[in-house]
């Protein structure tokens, strides 16, 4: 039998599926060419660098602290246009335990475990590199070899005095600052790292520089939380709620609530009404007791869905008894009933059965009662052959012909059979609608409405519920 050249096969199977993966093979295998000439050239190249005294600024940066005897490395983070430079720094360190206790509402920083024996991993998310830094950038462009495009990246090392050196790569599939990692070490003169870890930051110096990166973090922040109590400001800076100590808006709860008070009636179109809800939601106890009235009064002159929107908000009122009634029902005012409001009528229980128990009730009923379902198209009916296409239109009539008559007249008496009528599908646990009805005192009229598979085990589970029972048969809210 004789032979079949490679080129044939390829040929062949490229008249099949396969002829991409070939292709895919190929260019892998030239990548991989490429990558070993260059590393060969790339060994040659040097730059001064002293590890004790100097950094580098580099998207390696975690990767030459794990693997090499650097202790300190930089690397530019992404920012928007517009915005100025940010930078995190990466360190291993020694620290009891790679633990340390974090000042509420801090993020400036992880301490933690490493996967080197005895060392953690200290990341900092904004620390300012010294004018000593050295970095690197890349350049890439395509080139044509055999056939193929492919990337270069040249990665340039420079030094402040403005001496640089250029590594070439061929990423291909792997990640740049991955594989260029030993390659950037070897022209820094770094060693691998091994047992010693004598040189390592150890716990004095690691509260220093975590001390360092929580005070600089605070500045800024509560600078711009002082700005939003004032005005709008250019932006949010990456900033969420759970940054700020709840004692730290303790201290501006007046001016944010007097600003939320002011955006209310134009919350819809004012962009940080529902940050500041946040924020005031984190207020400390006392402070929340002195302003949770003005705050749900705030709440009354908003339109409706931003007024569900503050659910965070809504969940800190259910300490006000029967004074949370008047925004619970204006989040429900639709008739509609979402589950973290629910949850939260749950929990204030009977003392709002007056001003929402007929909200409940309603929308109870209407997901016990039969409802109008689509039909299934792609259902797949038992009979084969043409009978299944026969079948299937019958059943389209069918469903076309009892939706219709659903609209104008209703469910019939029995929908055990109907093609267009069911009763919505529940779960074993129980609904916090049903729980919220409950609470208020509404059991008997929840159980004798529902219709549900689960009604039976419900009604025997949850019998015991009524005003008198714990919030905590409520349930947990994803929003607290």
């Amino acid at each position: 039998m004789r032979k079949t050249s490679f080129s044939v096969i390829a040929l062949l199977a490229c008249t099949l599926p396969g002829c991409g993966m070939i292709e895919d093979m190929a260019v892998d295998s030239l990548v991989e060419r490429l990558n070993e000439e260059a590393s060969v050239q790339n060994a040659k190249v040097k730059i001064a660098f002293d590890p004790a005294r100097e950094t580098i600024i580099t998207d390696s940066a975690p990767h030459l602290v794990r693997d090499f005897a650097l202790n300190y490395a930089q690397r530019r983070e992404e920012t928007g246009a517009g915005r100025p430079e940010e930078f995190a720094s990466f360190r291993m360190v020694r620290y009891p335990g790679c633990k340390k206790a974090r000042p509420e509402g801090d993020f400036s920083y992880i301490l933690g475990p490493s996967i080197k024996p005895g060392l953690c991993d200290l990341h900092i998310f904004a620390e300012k590199p010294p004018a000593t830094a050295l970095a690197t950038e890349v350049a890439w462009h395509d080139v044509e070899i055999d056939g193929y495009t492919i990337r270069r990246n040249d990665l340039i090392i420079k030094r402040p005095d403005g001496r640089k050196a250029t590594l070439v790569f061929y990423p291909g599939r792997s990640e740049l600052a991955f594989m260029a990692t030993p390659q950037i070490a070897a022209a820094l003169g770094l060693q691998p790292r091994g047992s010693d870890v004598s040189g390592v930051p150890g716990p004095d110096d690691v509260d220093r520089l975590i001390a360092a990166a929580t005070s600089q973090s605070g500045s800024f922040k509560y600078a711009w939380l002082d700005e939003l109590a004032q005005r709008d400001p250019a932006s949010t800076q990456n900033l969420y709620p759970s940054l700020f100590a709840s004692a730290e808006i303790g201290k501006r709860g007046e001016a944010l609530t007097r600003r939320f008070e002011l955006k209310a009636s134009q919350a819809d179109i004012a962009g940080y009404w529902k940050f500041i809800g946040d924020l005031l939601a984190r207020l400390p106890q006392d402070d929340w007791v002195r302003y949770r009235e003005r705050i749900a009064g705030a709440m009354m002159r908003a339109p409706r869905e931003e007024v569900l929107n503050q659910k965070k908000l809504i969940h800190r009122m259910t300490d006000m008894g029967a004074a949370a009634g008047p925004v619970l029902a204006r989040a429900t005012s639709d008739g509609f009933v979402h589950n973290e409001i629910a949850i939260a009528i749950c929990r204030v229980g009977a003392p709002v059965a007056p001003q929402l128990g007929k909200t409940l009730l309603a929308d109870w009923k209407w997901s016990n009662s039969p409802q109008l379902i689509g039909f299934e198209e792609r259902r797949r009916w038992r009979e084969r052959g043409w009978r299944r296409g026969w079948r299937r239109e019958l059943r389209r009539e069918e469903w076309e012909r009892c939706t219709e008559h659903g609209k104008k007249h209703g469910p019939p008496a029995n929908i055990a059979f109907s093609a267009c009528w069911a009763i919505p599908e529940s779960r074993p646990d129980a609904s916090p609608t049903y729980l919220a009805l409950r609470r208020m005192g509404l059991g008997t009229e929840a159980d004798a409405m529902m219709r549900h598979q689960y009604s039976k085990h419900w009604k025997k589970t949850y019998a015991s519920i009524g005003p008198s029972s714990s919030a905590k048969v409520c349930g947990e809210s994803e929003e607290m």
